[in-house]
């Protein structure tokens, strides 16, 4: 049965929390984040 832990909605680095980082930054984050959630959905189904 799945686990409700593992679903979620993906979320994405909102710019208007850090105003002053730069899009690479951004970018950094975001696959920072993507990579957490897969980490995490991966972890769940174990």
């Amino acid at each position: 049965m799945p686990s409700k832990f593992a679903e979620v909605t993906s979320r994405n680095f909102s710019p208007k929390l850090a105003p002053e980082l730069s899009d690479e930054a951004r970018k950094a984050v975001n696959a920072a984040f993507d990579a957490m959630s897969t980490w995490r959905t991966e972890t769940v189904q174990l």
